[in-house]
């Protein structure tokens, strides 16, 4: 059984076995895209996992008496199930090809000899990232993880983070099978950006598809996931990357990799607070990378990026779900 697969893979475009996180990447990667080198591993090693623990059928007994209209007990029942997928050790198998995964990862980028690769560990469901639903954020991502034993450290937290109270009403309100929804870990390269940020290829506001939204900010792109900086804001025309209206925002806090592992919120210089992020020539840069990335996969897409020392990264794109919900409402218009 093979439980990696590299972005630059063929299978690795396959969304049941990467997830929808991975499976972007791998499709973003083939095509020529800035992506950051990385690996997937495989939703088989997070079944595997729960069927040679036997924790499959207790599982289920646990999620068949959920009373969803008591929080208290839903979220002592979600604590429950972590703790059990927490406590068993990745079998060996699975952890050995994982190790093998980053050693050629950290060969192939090449960092310095007195540091180990850095990589951002994030969950990729198989459920995730489509057209009608998302579950970003629900799981967990981990950033600037150096080491093997780390990393394994970090890719059992992304498997226990699929049983959060919080994914598992989404799952319940959506209708998924609970045990049908596997959890898959996207390993990557992390980037050191000056910059990061999103772009949303149509404006998810009113749903003009000749427009794109980008935010941006200081370090890492985590700043403003967590909502821990209010961005500058651009609304660009898609045909000619031209800002039609912008909003410089005071960004006093910013995400920095530490150290010693981890990430760490800092306050931004106090030069840098008020500047914007990108230039108009990066803005124009960025809308055109992304229109591409669009038209790659035949609709609006949310769109992860960062910028290292004047070098673009794509970092994930998906399904803007908005849309959806825009398109209902202009057919009833209609």
């Amino acid at each position: 059984m093979k439980y990696i697969y590299f972005f630059n893979e063929p299978r690795a475009s396959e969304r049941a076995l990467v997830g929808g996180k991975g499976s972007n990447l791998g499709k973003m990667t083939t095509a020529g895209f800035p992506v950051p080198p990385g690996f997937c591993i495989a939703a088989e090693a997070y079944r595997y996992l729960i069927e040679i623990t036997g924790l499959n059928p207790i599982i289920s007994c646990k999620v068949e008496g959920i009373d969803f209209q008591d929080p208290h007990a839903l979220a002592e029942t979600a604590a429950a199930i972590r703790e059990l997928i927490g406590q068993q050790p990745i079998p060996l198998e699975i952890a050995q090809e994982i190790e093998a995964a980053y050693e050629q990862l950290d060969a192939q980028v090449g960092e310095r000899q007195d540091r180990r690769l850095s990589v951002a560990v994030r969950s990729s469901p198989t459920a995730g990232d489509l057209p009608d639903a998302s579950f970003a954020g629900q799981q967990d991502t981990y950033l600037n993880i150096r080491g093997r034993t780390s990393l394994l450290t970090h890719v059992r937290r992304c498997w226990t983070s699929l049983w959060t109270a919080r994914a598992i009403v989404y799952r319940q309100k959506l209708g998924y099978d609970h045990l049908q929804v596997v959890l898959t870990v996207v390993v990557q390269a992390m980037v050191e950006p000056q910059t990061a940020g999103s772009i949303f290829t149509t404006n998810p506001a009113n749903g003009n598809r000749d427009q794109c939204v980008i935010n941006a900010s200081w370090g890492l792109g985590q700043a403003i996931a967590c909502g821990i900086v209010s961005p500058d804001n651009y609304i660009v025309t898609k045909a000619d990357g031209r800002i039609i209206e912008k909003h410089i925002a005071c960004k006093e806090r910013m995400i920095i990799s530490n150290q010693e592992g981890g990430a760490v919120g800092v306050e931004t210089a106090a030069h840098l607070r008020d500047v914007p992020a990108l230039s108009e020539h990066q803005v124009a840069h960025l809308t055109a990378l992304s229109s591409r990335i669009e038209e790659y996969f035949g609709q609006p897409q949310d769109i992860k990026w960062a910028n290292q020392e004047n070098r673009w990264y794509i970092l994930q794109s998906r399904p803007i779900t908005t849309m959806h919900h825009l398109r209902t409402v202009a057919q009833e218009v209609a």
